[in-house]
């Protein structure tokens, strides 16, 4: 039996053929790919940020700002001051105790401490009620909050002499006119051979003119359970 060879030729036109049948192939694909719609999960989310007091597009405002949505509150479980203060690069704090609380950004200090205090050089707000003119901050138990800003950088033109390395910024959970909304949180834990810590939240919307006036409230409880062995209780 007699077997032909195919020449160099003909395997080249074949080996054409095929790679523009791939090529084809994965056009189509590439074309189909690129004109289908893009789900809502896959799209970004527009942060709204009032920094330069108005409400602004994230990516429109020219400044270093780190921003913790609601989403972001709730997936993280911030509670607290420090637990964005960790997450913020450009905050470093020390604490000695209640309402002795002092913050800095950037490296950029006024030489305060918690015990002498000082004119501060870093500006945190409630809304825009500043609540760090002489240095410390008090302890807030964050609830209820749609947003927490932390403007990074010199801020003085708008929130004063006291933020001249940046600024914290908290923004409550506004009322809404529109509708009535009710919620109620509630957490529980016991820390071993301690106590039981328990937090009860609730906040509540009650419009009083339709779509013109509301009411907004938020109250809370907590209870830290101790966990030090009083060893004088225990002595044999």
């Amino acid at each position: 039996m007699k077997t032909r060879a195919s020449s160099p030729h003909t395997r080249s036109k074949l080996s054409l053929a095929i790679a523009a049948a791939l090529y084809g192939a994965a056009a189509m694909h590439g074309s189909a790919a690129l004109g289908a719609p893009v789900g809502a999960s896959d799209a970004l989310e527009e942060i709204t940020v009032t920094a330069r007091k108005r409400s602004e597009n994230l990516q429109d405002v020219p400044q270093s700002i780190d921003v913790f949505t609601s989403k972001d509150l709730e997936n993280l479980q911030i509670s607290r001051f420090e637990d964005y203060a960790m997450k913020s690069p450009s905050i470093s704090f020390i604490s000695t105790g209640p309402a002795t609380q002092m913050f800095f950004m950037r490296g950029v200090s006024d030489g305060s401490n918690p015990n002498v205090v000082n004119t501060s050089s870093t500006g945190f707000f409630l809304d825009d009620m500043s609540m760090s003119f002489y240095g410390t901050i008090p302890d807030l138990h964050q609830y209820d909050i749609s947003q927490i800003e932390v403007l990074n950088g010199p801020q003085g033109t708008l929130f004063g002499a006291g933020s001249m390395s940046g600024a914290i910024r908290l923004t409550t959970a506004k009322p809404d006119p529109n509708a009535f909304s009710a919620g109620v949180d509630v957490d529980v834990g016991k820390v071993k051979a301690g106590g039981v810590n328990h937090v009860y939240e609730g906040f509540v919307n009650i419009p009083l003119v339709d779509g013109k006036t509301a009411i907004r409230l938020s109250v809370y409880a907590t209870h830290d359970g101790g966990f030090i062995d009083d060893l004088l209780t225990s002595r044999q």
